[in-house]
């Protein structure tokens, strides 16, 4: 399954009395990761942690389907893909997102989210250029 990072920072968990257990690491933007592992990092983490804390940055999207542990895009809602895109930093896997959307579904949304994160970027590699 896709877990989205939106935290601008790598974070580790399970997290256990102030020291990074390290077990697993979600980077910033997309994740691929074993449904059982996330379940397992879940239940470390704790109910009341993840719902005020972790769930505000960490975001499963889509649902792995019975057949296959991964999700694939064509599985995704439109929501989920905005999701999946908007925690994206990688200007090549945007561009692949789009390849992948203009040959398939061509939802409006979609195309939108990616065109509005590309220029995110550009935005920002351009004020680290003029610093």
């Amino acid at each position: 399954m896709i877990v989205v990072n939106t935290s601008p920072t790598l974070t580790h968990l399970p997290w256990k009395k102030g020291k990074a257990r390290g077990e697993v690491s979600f980077y910033p933007g997309n994740n691929n990761v074993d449904p059982e592992i996330f379940e397992a990092v879940l239940k470390t983490a704790g109910e009341e942690d993840w719902k005020h804390h972790y769930g505000n940055f960490l975001v499963p999207v889509g649902k792995p389907t019975e057949t296959t542990e991964t999700v694939s895009l064509d599985d995704l809602t439109a929501k989920d893909f905005v999701e999946l895109v908007d925690g994206t930093t990688d200007v090549a896997k945007l561009e692949e997102y789009r390849s992948f959307e203009a040959s398939g579904s061509q939802r409006k949304t979609v195309l939108a989210a990616i065109d509005d994160q590309l220029e995110k970027i550009a935005e920002i590699e351009k004020k680290k250029a003029e610093a």
